[in-house]
């Protein structure tokens, strides 16, 4: 009994540290070797769990501005890769004849290919401003909690800053 006693223990202690993997057949056999409450908590534990992933609302989170700030810098490198297909483009018909060149210049005289490339001139810079904060990052400087606040706002403040000077200078 005594020897039953000690492995009850052992097992225990490993079934409440998640060792090994939870499975029907492991908790029955488990089980079996422990006093009966304790292995009628553990199955109870077992079968109150909910079967299937909770739905996680990410829009009722609140990141702080550091999370934001790098997320978003993901979020202009996806934009910036697609947008270089359009530029790719221009390029083509840029460069395939002269005909071509009078052609992409009429596209960029209209107001939607306007737009498109400076979305794609924001990414740019967008990404480029936060990669720079990144790499200062890199190097320690504003690794620590109020130097990546302070990093995050000079990333908006001059993302936004170059971002509006690119407008102008397209426009």
């Amino acid at each position: 009994m005594d020897r039953l006693a000690r492995q009850s223990e052992r097992w225990l202690v490993r079934l409440s540290i998640g060792e090994p993997p939870w499975t029907p057949s492991s908790l029955v056999y488990y089980a079996r070797l422990l006093p009966y409450d304790s292995a009628a908590a553990i199955a109870r534990d077992h079968m109150n769990k909910p079967a299937r992933p909770v739905y996680l609302n990410i829009f009722q989170f609140s990141f702080p501005l550091p999370a934001i700030a790098s997320i978003t810098h993901r979020i202009s490198g996806v934009v910036l890769f697609a947008g270089m297909a359009l530029l790719l483009y221009l390029l083509d018909v840029a460069l395939a004849s002269d005909a071509g060149f009078s052609e992409a210049a009429s596209l960029m005289a209209t107001p939607v290919f306007k737009w498109a490339v400076w979305l794609v001139l924001a990414a740019l810079i967008f990404h480029l401003v936060g990669g720079i904060r990144h790499l200062l990052m890199d190097f320690h400087i504003g690794a620590t909690l109020q130097g990546g606040r302070l990093g995050s706002q000079l990333m908006f403040a001059v993302s936004a800053v170059l971002i509006v000077l690119a407008g102008a200078w397209l426009w």
